[in-house]
């Protein structure tokens, strides 16, 4: 059986290469795919790749049986262009495949055994338990019901995403056979990042509502943001979301169980705090402002 890994990143360096090489000894294939959307041209360099250290921490894997295939394609027009460039890039032998983030971190044990059990079933598209940290590797941020995403699928050459809004489920038609898989749990830290990358994604969202003309959640209408300037997006941003709100601890659990990586998780989240006292999300206007500079020059 053929295991195929993808990722689409863009400023991963936080979780990256744990999470590479929490997956590294169950599949056979890892492709990652690295661009920019229009969204996010105010976070990525000229050339629609990474502004921090995501190439540098993807290159400090020991690819010892030449897995991660490794493209780096720049600006894009949509999500939807990274996804189906991911799925073109799958080889065609493959049986199933794992869509992850770059924040994403599982067990390799408890992958392995739902590829076994998959082996002996024709379930089509798997979920597992999702754990969602919250500013730290001790929070987690609680639902009335369990979190399961559905991340892992039965590989098929017609698959193909095809609206913004899609999953690659959609593509399956009748052939659609899910089932919870309640033994393998995904650590997920996309809450655990530096202020900088959690405002450079905010931003890049906030952007995304603004032009499918959509309230921001809670915190704003359409109206009230579609003609904001940068430096406005950024203070109702730190203004109104509770990923900046340090008093913040509504709906939040503390978490004291096992996971994979855990002595590097933490060691990472000491650098990620450090890191903190570096940034000033002020540069990240200055930035701004230059690479808008050079798109209107051109």
């Amino acid at each position: 059986m053929k295991i195929t890994a993808y990722y689409m990143i863009l400023n991963e360096e936080d979780w990256i290469d744990l999470s590479i090489k929490s997956i590294y000894p169950v599949v056979d294939e890892i492709i990652i795919v690295e661009g920019a959307t229009q969204y996010a041209k105010f976070m990525s360099n000229e050339k629609g790749l990474s502004i921090d250290r995501t190439e540098e921490r993807i290159n400090t894997i020991n690819d010892c049986s030449d897995k991660i295939k490794y493209f780096q394609i720049g600006f894009v027009d949509t999500m939807i262009d990274l996804k189906n460039f991911c799925l073109q890039k799958v080889s065609e032998d493959t049986d199933y495949i794992i869509i992850l983030s770059g924040d994403e971190i599982y067990s390799a044990s408890e992958l392995e055994n739902l590829f076994s059990f998959a082996r002996q079933t024709d379930f089509n598209i798997f979920s597992v338990n999702h754990y969602l940290f919250f500013k730290s590797p001790c929070e987690l941020i609680h639902h009335s019901e369990p979190m399961v995403f559905k991340k892992i699928y039965k590989y098929f050459p017609d698959m193909e995403y095809k609206e913004k809004s899609c999953d690659i489920e959609i593509s399956f038609g009748e052939r659609k056979k899910p089932i919870h898989f309640s033994y393998c749990n995904l650590y997920h830290f996309s809450f655990v990042k530096s202020k900088m990358r959690l405002l450079m994604k905010e931003l890049w969202y906030l952007n995304f509502l603004i032009d499918i003309k959509k309230d921001y959640f809670g915190y704003a209408r359409y109206d009230e943001i579609k003609d904001l300037s940068l430096k406005e997006k950024i203070e109702l941003i730190l203004r109104t979301n509770i990923l900046f709100q340090e008093e913040y601890k509504w709906g939040i659990l503390s978490y004291e169980g096992e996971m994979p990586f855990k002595k590097e998780i933490f060691k990472r989240y000491e650098e990620i705090k450090n890191k903190e006292k570096e940034e000033n999300i002020w540069d990240l206007i200055l930035t701004t402002k230059k690479h808008q500079q050079e798109e209107f020059n051109k």
